[in-house]
């Protein structure tokens, strides 16, 4: 994250006129600034010079292929960029540019190994776009599946570890976040990052990268002690990791959260999860029985941040809707998302007779147990209340009943009965819950390609 110092070494490299690998490097690091702060004005400096970067590649004695490669990288770089910021046609329009080049560079030199990199990671993606998003598909002209990405992606690895490449890292990372997230393996994910990943934990992206992974897999306790490896002025630069730093700690009821959230907001300047953040600070006030403070933070999501992503949607959803969460619940709620299962469950089983008397709260505390007897392999007592939350919302009107469904199809899938768990996930998809409608459905979509004869 030292962006001066690496600003500064590039400008060395711009005198080698046979070395078009710094351009790619000055694009990225523009990347990255652009992409943490979500500083507009930073955006439209920069952008001018991606078109000059692009222009002077093309115009190269550069082979073909390694000119494609480059403009490639330097496209998607900058369409995500766009998709934080909110321009996804613009975005996607980027993606479809770059994917053009790359798979013309796969038809025409398939042994060029590089193509392999990104495309890997764009076709497993691709294949898991729900059908309520098919147009994605056919603005960017991409078809793929999650065993055809995986196998490219493994294949540049392989050739990234034994040459030491410069992509190396970011290629464990891909990997890692496909069977993590696209393949619903996350412990073997962190465990393939752990065992792979060979730089310093005190550097911010890794300790990004690492965390993510050790959370998916319900590692909160791993997450907390990777964090803490990056000093003060590190995460300053990387704000993110206050967040991350403040939601490890809620998970484990820690009222210390409270700083790391506002350390957050102090240290950002842009709109991604500010409305989260927000949120999570109201739930820190409701932990500490203080609902002044609590309906203090609840206006703060209204007037701050935007609604792309689906836990910022979701904070949105509860300023509108004004009401204060059950306590217990959200006790258990919290715990159970850091992996303390034993702790959630001890705090909500004596209760759920009572909360099944309240009809208001019976589908959540069904979701809730179910989801902590998934968590312990559990798997007929899940189901069981799984189908009380759907029996009690049979309209599927919260995100809970929607989930059950998902959630049902993974333990079918577990415990090998593939028709039962296809159905679970065809049912799903069929389902419009007001919340994490878009996750909840890609996770469905993926369940459904993962079971090959499902499709």
């Amino acid at each position: 994250m030292e962006f001066n110092e690496a600003s500064r070494l590039l400008l060395n490299e711009e005198n080698d006129n046979n070395n078009f690998a710094y351009l790619l490097m000055k694009n990225e690091l523009d990347f990255y600034e652009i992409f943490i702060s979500e500083d507009i004005l930073l955006f439209d400096q920069r952008k001018v010079s991606k078109n000059l970067r692009l222009k002077k590649i093309k115009n190269s004695s550069l082979p073909d292929e390694w000119k494609s490669f480059l403009i490639a990288e330097i496209l998607l770089q900058w369409a995500l960029i766009e998709l934080k910021l909110g321009s996804v046609f613009v975005a996607f329009s980027e993606i479809r540019r770059a994917i053009i080049l790359l798979e013309e560079i796969k038809t025409a030199k398939p042994e060029f190994i590089y193509t392999y990199k990104s495309l890997g990671v764009l076709h497993s993606l691709i294949g898991t776009i729900p059908e309520g998003f098919s147009w994605v598909k056919s603005l960017i002209h991409l078809e793929g599946t999650i065993s055809l990405g995986k196998n490219e992606t493994k294949k540049f690895f392989e050739f990234a570890k034994l040459r030491k490449d410069i992509f190396y890292l970011e290629s464990v990372a891909a990997n890692a976040f496909i069977v993590s997230f696209l393949e619903n393996n996350p412990e073997e994910g962190f465990l393939f990052w752990s065992k792979s990943s060979d730089v310093t934990q005190a550097n911010p992206l890794n300790a990004l990268v690492g965390a993510k992974l050790a959370m998916k897999s319900s590692k909160n306790d791993e997450a907390l002690k990777i964090l803490s490896f990056v000093i003060e002025t590190k995460k300053e630069k990387l704000p993110y990791l206050f967040f991350l730093d403040g939601l490890t700690k809620l998970q484990q009821l820690n009222l210390a959260a409270e700083n790391d959230f506002k350390k957050y907001l102090n240290h950002f300047h842009g709109n991604s999860y500010l409305k989260e953040t927000y949120q999570k600070l109201s739930w820190c006030a409701l932990l500490k029985k203080d609902t002044t403070l609590y309906k203090f933070y609840l206006s703060k999501i209204g007037e701050n941040g935007n609604n792309i992503t689906d836990e910022d949607r979701q904070a949105q959803n509860d300023f509108l809707k004004n009401e204060i969460p059950d306590f217990i619940l959200l006790k258990c709620r919290l715990l159970f998302d850091g992996g303390y299962s034993n702790r959630s469950l001890k705090l909500l089983e004596p209760r759920v007779a009572s909360y099944y008397k309240n009809p208001k709260l019976k589908t959540e505390c069904a979701y809730r147990m179910g989801r902590i007897l998934q968590s312990q392999k559990e798997f007929k007592g899940a189901l069981l209340y799984f189908n009380d939350v759907v029996q009690s919302d049979p309209k599927f009107k919260t995100f809970y009943s929607s989930a059950a469904l998902l959630y049902s199809g993974h333990i079918w899938e577990k415990l090998g009965d593939y028709n039962k768990s296809c159905q679970a996930y065809r049912n799903t998809l069929k389902t419009k819950p007001e919340q994490y409608s878009r996750s909840i459905h890609q996770k469905a979509k993926t369940g459904i390609i993962r079971l090959g004869s499902c499709i």
